[in-house]
């Protein structure tokens, strides 16, 4: 089905975005101890572009993947900010190692590393 009118111009609008990303990224440098390097991938902690990539990156992630696992039914509460995900479920009802390692098997380069309550409280 072809596109039609505002979805044309929304998906000619991400393709510009996208562009203008791996611009950003690809043209990515950074300097330490007096030597000149390009990271291999994503873009160099400090760097102006960092901090809006991941942010955008983890709420694409988010959105397809984090919301559909199989906890989700039991999870009464996630939340996010910046890199800490605060996650209220039934502990009952899900075992909180299962969330653990469905999260770890979803990106090879991110991982989970949970604080549990303890006492009523998180760290």
């Amino acid at each position: 089905m072809p596109l039609i009118g505002s979805q044309r111009h929304k998906k000619k609008i991400t393709d510009q975005i996208l562009i203008l990303m791996k611009v950003g990224i690809s043209q990515n440098y950074f300097v330490f101890l007096n030597k000149m390097y390009q990271p291999d991938r994503g873009a160099a902690m400090g760097s102006s572009i960092s901090s809006t990539n991941a942010e955008i990156f983890l709420q694409y992630f988010e959105y397809k993947h984090i919301q559909h696992l199989p906890d989700t039914k039991h999870r009464t509460f996630y939340t996010r900010y910046v890199d800490d995900i605060l996650i209220i479920c039934n502990s009952k009802k899900i075992h909180l190692d299962l969330i653990t390692a469905s999260m770890n098997q979803i990106h090879k380069d991110i991982k989970f590393n949970p604080s549990h309550e303890d006492n009523r409280q998180i760290s």
